[in-house]
């Protein structure tokens, strides 16, 4: 199998383009990535008693929309950025700010409890 250029991708027509991206984010949900995702998604839908179908799958229609689009931001927003968006992520400065918010953020959720495991007596 030859390997395939950019320029390749670039001269293929905008349907064939479209197609391809699908499928390629078709096979991107089904990597490691989107594994701690998958309690959340159950969570949300299995939390959700006595409720229609209607109900049901605009629920998970929403939810859909809302990572598509979340995603779609996040992708547009590095590709018009460019080199930028790379060279910001490359500096050790903005690693150890990006570090030190994320360990402030996680230190505030309530993820493990600081109670002894035996009982006062």
């Amino acid at each position: 199998m030859t390997p395939v250029s950019a320029q390749d991708l670039l001269n293929l027509g905008y349907s064939e383009q479209l197609w391809l991206v699908f499928i390629a984010g078709i096979f991107t949900s089904v990597t490691p990535c989107v594994y701690p995702l998958i309690p959340v998604t159950v969570a949300i839908f299995a939390g959700q008693t006595n409720v229609s179908r209607l109900t049901s799958f605009l629920l998970s229609l929403t939810y859909t929309l809302g990572i598509a689009t979340t995603y779609t931001i996040l992708g547009l927003t590095s590709a018009y950025t460019g080199a930028l968006f790379g060279s910001l992520l490359g500096s050790p400065t903005v690693s150890l700010q990006i570090g030190i918010l994320l360990f402030h953020i996680l230190h505030r959720l309530p993820l493990a409890s600081s109670q002894s495991p035996h009982p006062k007596p």
